[in-house]
C-alpha cells in the first residue's frame, strides 16, 4: 500500500476523476 506505484496509479486516478467530471459540466 505504501509503494510508489500504488501511489502514482491513484494520483492519475483521481486526476481522470477530474477531468472526467470536468468533461460531464461541460
Amino acid at each position: 500500500m505504501s509503494t510508489p506505484t500504488s501511489s502514482h496509479a491513484y494520483g492519475i486516478g483521481m486526476i481522470a476523476l477530474i477531468i472526467g467530471m470536468s468533461a460531464t459540466v461541460v
